[in-house]
């Protein structure tokens, strides 16, 4: 057997799109996140943990959310780090938590731009960090 093979770190990313109030909203995450993280979002999904589920958000939000391009109501960008989902509505933290968990379920096709339900796929060559609508 080789020795000392290493993973190569990639960078798969989505951008969501969001429709009703947030129809505006733009999110860009890191789809290569570890298993287990996967795995415990999954488990705690139909569990009342509290405790646990601010653990998980917050090795969420430093491994997966990459930017966005919301802002407070004087303009002032929200940043994404290091507690970016700690200041934003619950639902719409949930929504970008649902919104990876079924990205990460999905085998996008690779010429499709967007689905059907306002999610938009878009490979990381196309959306280099800092490329969303007010972000520098």
């Amino acid at each position: 057997m080789k020795q000392g093979f290493r993973i190569p770190k990639r960078l798969n990313t989505a951008l969501f799109q969001f429709e009703g109030d947030w129809d505006d909203a733009e999110v860009r995450v890191n789809l290569s996140i570890p298993f287990g993280l996967v795995l415990d979002m999954q488990a705690l999904s139909d569990k009342a943990d509290t405790g646990r589920l601010r653990e998980l958000m917050k090795v969420f939000n430093k491994i997966a959310l990459l930017e966005w391009n919301l802002e407070e109501d004087d303009g002032t960008p929200i940043p994404t780090q290091p507690d970016g989902l700690e200041r934003v509505p619950m639902e719409f933290a949930r929504a970008i938590m649902t919104q990876t968990m079924q990205a990460l379920g999905q085998v996008p096709d690779p010429l499709a731009k967007s689905s059907s339900n306002g999610r938009i796929l878009i490979p990381e060559s196309e959306t280099p960090p800092g490329s969303l609508p007010g972000l520098s």
